[in-house]
């Protein structure tokens, strides 16, 4: 597909229109969407989220070709630091032990993984006669996604694993008080970025986004009076820190990267999703202070981890409605695939919620 850049842009704006005009005033929603990181705000971000997910796929995945600017790592960071923040909220004032704070939160995330994981090993032994070594059945349905064949199931799951690992490393950091506290979420990360890098070799990115959307919501209360008190010129920066962080992916590959060590590059490329994190949180706040929502977004971000789990098989292995062709065939193929996968994911949440209220 020729002039990349320019359907890519054409994708973004269409999407950012379809949010800006499908809206309405908070009060027919029935919601309290003014305070900075509120549900409805959370909510918006995790339908932005998962829109460039899908896009980033769609583009490296089935195109195979890469525009300049790719938000889906962002987006990643920004599940994560969401992640972070949520469960740091959820967990102050709050005295539970350790076994039954990681059932809460492993529930949530491993009952639909579950399903999404036996439903892809369905598919891929009936439509690609494809199957699996039993340790890697057994890996894998532990939520223990570390080697490539596993990580290929669904190119996705390695993020389960992730986070799930900051849930057991949130626990001890639960027990830790005052600058103790503050001084892990700083420092495992740390040792994590270089582990990684140089011994394990997981492939794991956005390793600081989860221990930032911790420190948010340590740091809560101040952070929204801060926010409150100082709104447009936040706003201001976040749209001009915005700007700096397009120029950023527009240059840094061939301007930046040659010249510095390559765990640097990884690190700064991390810095900058975590600040674009933070302006895309500035600006929705400063939207939600209007009284405005996003219905487009809320709706995504109601089925987010849904579309998470599923499109990746969709978009990659089975790919039922995207042909290489033309720019509009293969354009109008991914308006129909996204279609697609609106009404899997509901239908997918719905079962695994009759299984939820059942069960757990």
């Amino acid at each position: 597909m020729n002039n990349v850049d320019l359907y890519n842009l054409f994708l973004f704006v269409a999407f950012v229109l379809l949010a800006l005009f499908w809206r309405k005033k908070q009060k027919s929603l029935g919601v309290i969407s003014s305070q900075v990181l509120s549900i409805p705000q959370t909510t918006q971000l995790k339908g932005l989220a998962i829109l460039c997910v899908v896009i980033g796929h769609f583009w490296v995945h089935v195109v195979q070709q890469t525009p300049f600017f790719l938000f889906g790592g962002d987006a990643v960071a920004l599940f994560l630091m969401l992640s972070g923040f949520g469960i740091t909220v959820s967990a102050q004032g709050k005295s539970e032990n350790a076994f039954i704070f990681l059932k809460k939160r492993g529930v949530k995330v491993l009952i639909p993984y579950w399903f999404s994981t036996i439903f892809i090993l369905l598919l891929d032994y009936f439509l690609l006669g494809r199957t699996y070594t039993w340790q890697n059945y057994a890996l894998t349905s532990l939520g223990i996604n570390l080697n490539s064949t596993v990580r290929n199931i669904d190119y996705v799951r390695w993020y389960i694993t992730f986070q799930l690992f900051w849930y057991l490393v949130f626990t001890v950091f639960r027990y830790c008080k005052g600058y103790i506290a503050i001084a892990c979420i700083v420092a495992v990360p740390a040792v994590l970025f270089v582990f990684d890098y140089y011994v394990t070799h997981f492939g794991w990115y956005q390793i600081f986004a989860f221990p930032a959307g911790v420190l948010l919501g340590l740091f809560y209360e101040p952070v929204k009076n801060f926010f409150n008190r100082h709104v447009w010129l936040l706003t201001c920066l976040s749209c001009v820190m915005f700007c700096c962080i397009l120029v950023f992916k527009i240059y840094s590959y061939q301007v930046i990267e040659p010249y510095i060590p390559s765990i640097v590059f990884k690190a700064v490329r991390e810095g900058t999703s975590i600040l674009l994190c933070l302006c895309m949180i500035c600006i929705f706040a400063l939207v939600g202070r209007q009284g405005r929502v996003s219905v487009f977004l809320t709706f995504l971000g109601g089925i987010s981890y849904e579309i998470f789990l599923l499109h990746g098989p969709f978009l990659v292995k089975y790919n039922p409605v995207i042909y290489p062709g033309r720019p509009v065939t293969v354009l109008l193929g991914l308006g129909l695939y996204l279609v697609l996968m609106v009404i899997l994911a509901l239908g997918f949440k719905k079962i695994v919620g009759v299984v939820n209220h059942a069960f757990v």
